[in-house]
């Protein structure tokens, strides 16, 4: 029995909606896969970004908690830095200790909480001026940092300050970034990035 043309208009269209609907589900198929990638790479960089972000929040406090502690009292910085023993050397190792201990929850931190290597520490102490008070061979102070009142002749000089500045490299998940011939453009795998932070020293005297 010869189907009716009706029928066979029935089949036709059947079997062209069908081809559509493989047409359709393959170009989705496509531009999921193409999509999907991107998508990743930018959740990813926020993540790393996030990252970053308390990253160099944590550097920063621990630079100002290094720095707080090394300017309590000038009598911190009296003493031989070649000897351990000295007020000058303990105040020292104690601000690492402090600035270590206070980064040592970052992912590439390197060390313990007694010392540390990243982020690395620099301790410096400032005259009036601004510029350095320690010799750039010995460490010895050039200046009396480690007086209070500071007295020049008659007068009284402004007290000297604490810098101390961290230096941390940090590690990205996903560099954000090409290669351009010799050129990589964006960022790179290693981020480094330094805090710093300076505090005056003063020599409070609690009332009795």
């Amino acid at each position: 029995m010869k189907p009716s043309p009706e029928l066979l208009r029935h089949r036709a269209a059947f079997a062209a909606e069908r081809t559509s609907g493989a047409q359709s589900t393959g170009q989705s198929l496509v531009e999921f896969t193409l999509v999907l990638p991107i998508v990743l790479i930018m959740l990813l960089a926020i993540v790393d970004m996030s990252r970053v972000f308390t990253a160099v929040m944590a550097v920063e406090s621990a630079a100002r908690e290094a720095a707080d502690y090394g300017a309590w009292r000038s009598g911190n910085w009296k003493g031989d830095p070649a000897d351990p023993l000295t007020n000058r050397s303990k105040t020292v190792a104690a601000m690492e200790s402090r600035a270590c201990a206070a980064t040592s929850d970052l992912v590439n931190f390197d060390g313990d909480s007694v010392s540390c290597t990243n982020p690395s520490i620099r301790v410096d102490v400032l005259d009036e001026n601004g510029n350095s008070a320690l010799d750039p061979i010995t460490g010895q102070l050039l200046t009396n940092c480690d007086e209070s009142p500071r007295m020049q002749g008659a007068d009284e000089l402004a007290p000297c300050r604490v810098e101390v500045e961290l230096t941390y490299d940090f590690d990205l998940i996903i560099p954000v970034g090409i290669q351009f011939f010799d050129r990589h453009l964006g960022l790179p795998q290693t981020l480094t990035f330094g805090r710093s932070s300076i505090f005056a020293i003063s020599d409070f005297e609690l009332d009795t």
